[in-house]
C-alpha cells in the first residue's frame, strides 16, 4: 500500500517518494491488524456482555448521519523548533513540546469513501478486522495523491490524520488540531479522527524512496492516546480533550 507523493525543493528538482504505511496482519488474539496508526482501538462490550474493544473508526463514523460516509485523510508537512535531528519519539515530543512546537506549514486533504469500512465494521462490531482500513492507503495511492511541489528546504514532520469530517469541513475548522472547539456545546470533531502517523524529522529533497508513517506503539489496543498527541502536532500537553477518550 503505497502512496506516491511529489516532494521539490523550491519547485526545482522533483523528488518522488512513496509514503508507506506501517501494516500489521489480522489476529484475533491481538487484535491488531492494518495500518498502524489508523486502526486503534477502544474497549466496548460484546453482544454477549463479555469485554471487548471496538475500532476507533467505529466511534467516528457513528457521528456521520446516515448513509454514504465521505471521510478525509489530512496530510501536513509540520516545522519544529530547533534541536536534534533524531527519530525518537521522546526527542520528537520534547521539540514538539519546546516554544512555537510544531506547526503545520503545507496541508493537503484528499477525500476518503468510508462507506464500505463503514459496512464493515458495523456488520462485525467488537470483532472487526483493522485490515478494512487498508482502503485508505488504497484510494489515496489510486488517486495518485499530491502533497505538494513546493517543499520547503528545511526540516520536517510529515504527519497524516484521518477523520469522518469532509475536505470542505476541515477548511472551516482551526489549521491546529488542538485549537478544535471542545466546548460541551460544540460539535465533537476530535471524535471525528479515527487515526494519525507520521514520519521524520527529515528534509524532503533529501528523502528518496520510502517513507513509512506510523506510531510508536503498535499495540492497537493502546494506541488512542498516542493518536491524540500525534493529531495535536504532536505535543502531549494538547492532545488531553482532542479525541475525548
Amino acid at each position: 500500500m503505497l502512496i506516491t507523493f511529489l516532494l521539490c525543493a523550491g519547485c526545482q528538482l522533483q523528488n518522488p517518494v512513496q509514503l508507506v504505511a506501517v501494516t500489521q496482519q489480522d489476529d484475533a488474539k491481538t487484535l491488531s491488524g492494518g495500518p498502524a496508526g489508523y486502526t486503534c482501538r477502544l474497549p466496548c462490550p460484546r453482544p454477549d456482555g463479555t469485554a471487548g474493544s471496538c475500532l476507533l473508526f467505529e466511534r467516528a463514523e457513528q457521528l456521520v448521519a446516515a448513509g454514504p460516509v465521505m471521510g478525509s485523510a489530512v496530510v501536513d508537512l509540520l516545522s519544529l523548533p530547533p534541536g536534534p535531528s533524531d527519530a525518537d519519539p521522546f526527542v520528537v515530543l520534547n521539540r514538539c513540546s519546546a516554544p512555537g512546537g510544531c506547526t503545520p506549514i503545507l496541508r493537503k486533504c484528499f477525500p476518503l469513501d468510508l462507506t464500505e469500512a463503514r459496512d464493515k465494521v458495523e456488520h462485525d462490531g467488537a470483532d472487526a478486522k483493522g485490515s478494512y482500513l487498508n482502503t485508505i492507503f488504497t484510494q489515496l495511492q489510486m488517486s495518485g495523491a499530491i502533497l505538494t511541489e513546493d517543499a520547503p528546504d528545511q526540516e520536517v514532520l510529515v504527519r497524516m490524520v484521518t477523520t469522518t469530517l469532509t475536505c470542505d469541513q476541515i477548511g472551516a475548522l482551526p489549521l491546529r488540531f488542538s485549537e478544535w472547539p471542545a466546548a460541551a456545546n460544540a460539535a465533537p470533531f476530535g471524535k471525528r479522527i479515527f487515526g494519525c502517523g507520521y514520519a521524520g524529522p527529515l528534509v524532503p529533497d533529501s528523502v528518496h524512496g520510502a517513507i513509512f508513517l506510523g506510531l510508536p506503539t503498535l499495540d492497537t489496543v493502546l494506541c488512542v492516546p498516542a493518536v491524540a498527541i500525534c493529531a495535536a502536532d504532536l505535543n502531549p500537553e494538547e492532545a488531553g480533550p482532542l479525541l475525548n477518550f
